[in-house]
């Protein structure tokens, strides 16, 4: 469990942007209330302005957030980035969350981050964890990726419901409320609200609002002399702001997504990067470089998934980042269309099976990829129904307008400035009306994490050696 420390008044330490002051405030109005804004926009640095503010007018002492296991992490690197405020990972066994909830009582935190799974704990254990955060009154409730209590009948959503009606203040965020059945907004909204904009009986708010069409599976739509006082209802303690809506956005938006090892992928690791230090050390800067770089990219495969022993590759299984990717994936719409870069072939081959195994349409392109095809896969991913394209960074920083899409994940990269710049420009062209999102996968402390900030640097220094300004005070031109 990872605790941080918080000095003098609560404060929140980042500018919003415009987009952002004005959710801020229909929250503020709101004691429960959800934000369905698209990803890429700051939802989260909403949530925290708000935590921010109601802990400072001393209105709120205790906030649960809970959350997918892929971005726990990222909850708490975001409350340290932004606020003062302190927090606690409930991570670890079934007894050591209950022991850090009930030890809040003597010592607290402000912040208490969890997953949505851990939550209602096992049939033996079930209602022992949410016993202990009613007893140790909570005041607010952040849930993030909402959707995941989309199914009423899961224990999940079961335990979110019943903590909805003991924690008073409530902030739920989801960039995609609707999904294949509509009707499960119902089971979110009794867990924001306790049933106040819907009612608290499912079946009566399904059949108000929707039919079925089905024939042999059941599939609901909604009535259409009702849509619009659904829609009402729904955005009456809720609000949404698309990329394009948001005018005080730049052109790129860089939102990096965090995660942490697994053990088995520690136990490679380690012993690696050990080796790297150890001869950093004793060669005083002699190094082999070419030497050190193939070790620092093993590094980097090892956190993809893959590593090679003995020719073949050894694949980890759970894969963090993999398992990362796919949450990050179910932030979008169906219908967004996502790029998707990495560095090693083997990704390639990794990625292409986990789409294929999730059912996603795809085109994948590396080096062996010959003009023809590479021509095909980008008009297939251009002009038709093509959800993802997968692609290695370096094949796919040159002549390619992808501009289907506007949103990138890195999966991995290199140390390179000149594939990053291009790559990220793939989408980032003349026909491009969107304002562009980049999502960075990053393990907390790992290679690829490194690589990121390593380029980042090299990039700003590129672009202000480049500014206009900076040369005409070296005089270079007038």
């Amino acid at each position: 469990m990872v605790t941080m420390e918080k000095r003098g008044r609560t404060v929140i330490k980042s500018n919003l942007y415009e987009h952002q002051k004005r959710n801020l405030q229909f929250h503020l109005k709101h004691i429960a209330s959800a934000d369905w804004s698209e990803p890429g926009v700051g939802k989260s640095l909403i949530a925290l302005s708000k935590l921010a503010i109601l802990s400072d007018l001393g209105l709120v002492h205790k906030t649960l957030i809970v959350c997918p296991k892929t971005v726990m992490l990222t909850w708490g690197i975001e409350l340290k980035k932004h606020t003062n405020l302190t927090y606690t990972m409930l991570t670890g066994s079934f007894d050591n969350k209950i022991d850090e909830i009930y030890r809040s009582l003597e010592h607290p935190t402000d912040v208490y981050i969890m997953t949505y799974d851990s939550l209602p704990g096992r049939e033996n254990t079930r209602g022992l964890l949410l016993k202990a955060i009613v007893e140790t009154n909570f005041d607010f409730l952040i849930g993030d990726e909402a959707t995941l209590i989309q199914n009423r009948e899961s224990q999940r959503a079961r335990a979110l419901t019943l903590l909805g009606d003991f924690i008073p203040q409530k902030l739920f965020l989801s960039g995609t409320p609707i999904t294949n059945n509509p009707t499960s907004i119902f089971s979110i909204y009794r867990a924001l609200d306790g049933g106040k904009t819907f009612g608290k009986n499912f079946f009566a708010s399904r059949n108000k609002y929707f039919k079925n069409v089905g024939s042999f599976f059941p599939q609901w739509v909604p009535k259409e002399l009702m849509q619009e006082e659904l829609s009402k209802k729904m955005y009456s303690i809720a609000c949404r702001v698309t990329k394009e809506q948001c005018l005080d956005l730049p052109e790129k938006v860089w939102s990096s997504r965090y995660m942490e090892m697994s053990e088995e992928q520690r136990e490679f690791y380690s012993p690696i990067a050990q080796g790297i230090i150890k001869n950093l050390e004793t060669t005083s800067g002699n190094i082999k470089i070419q030497s050190t770089l193939d070790e620092i990219g093993k590094l980097s495969q090892i956190l993809s998934g893959f590593i090679y022993t003995q020719d073949r590759p050894y694949y980890f299984d759970p894969c963090p980042k993999l398992e990362l990717l796919e949450d990050v994936i179910k932030e979008f719409p169906e219908d967004e269309k996502i790029i998707i870069y990495c560095r090693w072939r083997e990704e390639i081959n990794i990625l292409s099976s986990w789409a294929k195994s999730n059912k996603y349409s795809y085109v994948a392109m590396d080096g062996s990829t010959n003009d023809k095809d590479r021509a095909k896969y980008v008009d297939l991913f251009q002009n038709s129904d093509i959800k993802l394209f997968i692609c290695n960074i370096a094949v796919g920083k040159f002549s390619l307008t992808l501009t289907s899409s506007s949103t990138i994940i890195y999966y991995s990269m290199g140390f390179g400035i000149e594939e990053f710049i291009q790559s990220s420009d793939r989408i980032h062209r003349m026909t491009q009306n969107k304002t562009c999102l980049y999502l960075p996968l990053l393990t907390n402390h790992g290679m690829d994490e490194y690589i990121y900030d390593s380029v980042s640097r090299k990039v700003k220094i590129a672009q202000a050696i480049t500014d206009p300004e900076f040369l005409r005070r070296l005089k270079i031109f007038k």
